[in-house]
Order: structure tokens, then C-alpha cells, then sequence
């Protein structure tokens, strides 16, 4: 990677001249830098200075995540979960927090407090939720979030353990 044509990118995105981005970042990564794959990812994906291609983006993403870059990894986790497929978006932030990624713990505790589920409380949510509660990258309002789910998932299952032991 090259930090000076990474740099200017970002420079250039950070002013509105988004084609000039893509060009910097499509340079940089003849390198095979992953910030700037993940990079051009990102601009296919919202379509900045590039026409919108969700397909590319996810090229670019799993090019960046390849080597290990755990915020490609997070982005195909938003892209598949913005598309429907929490299959694929577990996946992908799985890879993302195993890399150590919190932010995609708070994403799996989400995805799987929302999954239709027989068992009350979801151990799965519950656990990415504790998993992240004492870091830095969550806002006031996700953990405010994250307290309510697990404060309803315990009385939750509190109510059920009572009704089992009223039969």
C-alpha cells in the first residue's frame, strides 16, 4: 500500500471528489493494499464516484477480506444483511469480530435477537451483546439497546422457568 495515494484518496473523498478517489484508490491497489480495496468496495457500494454495483463491491469487499481485513469482512456483513441474507451476514461478521471486530458483535447480537426463535433467551444474542457492552465503539443509544434485550430476555426467562416450575 501506498500511505501517500491512500492518503490523497481519502483527501479527495474527504472534499467531495469522489472520482478522483476512485482513481487514487484504484491505483494504490494495484499494490493490494486492503484499505484501499476495501475502499473502492465501499465507493461501488454507495456509489460515490462510481455507478452503484452491489455485485462489485461485494468483489472488492472479499478481495480486501482475503487478507484479513476485518472491515471488508464487516461491510459484506452489512451488504448481506442490507440485502436479506442474515445467513451469509452471520458469516461475514462472524470473520469480522473473530478478527476482532466489535462492532460485528453488536450486528450478530442484533441478528440473532431479531431470529424467530423457540428458545427464550437467545444465549447466542446474549453473549455478543456481553461481549461488546464494555467497549468503546458503541453508542449511547446501542447500548441502551443491548440493556433492554438483555433486561426482557431475562424476565423472559425468568417467566418461563416459573410457569415450568408452576405444572
Amino acid at each position: 500500500m501506498n500511505t501517500s495515494l491512500f492518503d490523497a484518496a481519502n483527501k479527495a473523498l474527504d472534499c467531495g471528489d469522489a472520482d478522483k478517489a476512485f482513481r487514487l484508490f484504484m491505483q494504490d491497489a494495484q499494490d493490494g493494499g486492503p484499505d484501499s480495496l476495501n475502499s473502492i468496495g465501499f465507493l461501488y457500494d454507495h456509489g460515490r464516484g462510481v455507478k452503484k454495483n452491489r455485485r462489485l463491491a461485494i468483489q472488492w469487499y472479499r478481495l480486501a477480506a482475503s487478507k484479513g481485513y476485518f472491515v471488508a469482512c464487516f461491510n459484506l456483513g452489512l451488504v448481506y444483511k442490507n440485502a436479506g441474507r442474515k445467513r451469509l451476514a452471520r458469516f461475514w461478521f462472524k470473520k469480522a469480530y473473530a478478527l476482532g471486530d466489535f462492532d460485528a458483535a453488536y450486528e450478530l447480537g442484533i441478528l440473532y435477537a431479531r431470529a424467530p426463535s423457540r428458545h427464550i433467551p437467545s444465549r447466542r444474542s446474549v453473549r455478543y451483546f456481553l461481549a461488546v457492552l464494555g467497549q468503546e465503539c458503541l453508542t449511547d443509544e446501542q447500548a441502551r439497546e443491548i440493556k433492554r434485550y438483555i433486561d426482557r430476555t431475562l424476565v423472559g426467562k425468568r417467566s418461563l422457568m416459573a410457569r415450568a416450575g408452576s405444572h
